[in-house]
């Protein structure tokens, strides 16, 4: 007898016209979790996507704007903040970024992101232990870092 997968994580997103998708993170022992979305109302077409995500969940949110959700994940030394984006062709993920502080969004006056990063020279190494905001601004359909 096979036992369902626990939910970790679930929520219902609207997007599009009136139409609603479940939005589950669920264990997968072979990978950790997966993400899955399904179109569950007013659905134009079948709307199903899955991905295997490695990292522990620690958060899943509606952003109540163009069926944006914001995820955080745990990886033992830092947090990964996915957003994905549900519209009636599909999902995307619009952000993946780390973390070294506990990141934050921001919605007034408009959809932000804030992560906290040690800075970098020009090779990409690391020039101080302090981490240093990193601000991503939803704009135009997509994050910016700003």
């Amino acid at each position: 007898m096979m036992l369902a997968a626990a939910i970790a994580a679930s929520l219902r997103v609207g997007f599009g016209s009136g139409s609603e998708a479940t939005v589950q993170v669920v264990d997968d022992q072979s990978v950790g979790y997966r993400l899955k979305i399904d179109c569950v109302t007013r659905c134009t077409r079948p709307l199903h996507y899955a991905q295997a995500i490695g990292n522990a969940p620690m958060g899943l949110v509606d952003l109540d704007q163009n069926g944006l959700v914001y995820s955080v994940w745990g990886t033992g030394c830092c947090y990964v903040v996915r957003i994905w984006q549900v519209t009636v062709g599909g999902v995307t993920r619009v952000l993946e970024t780390g973390s070294r502080g506990v990141p934050s969004v921001i919605t007034n006056p408009s959809l932000a992101v804030v992560t906290y990063m040690p800075p970098t020279d020009a090779s990409g190494r690391e020039t101080s232990r302090l981490a240093k905001p990193v601000r991503w601004t939803y704009r135009h359909g997509r994050f910016v870092r700003s």
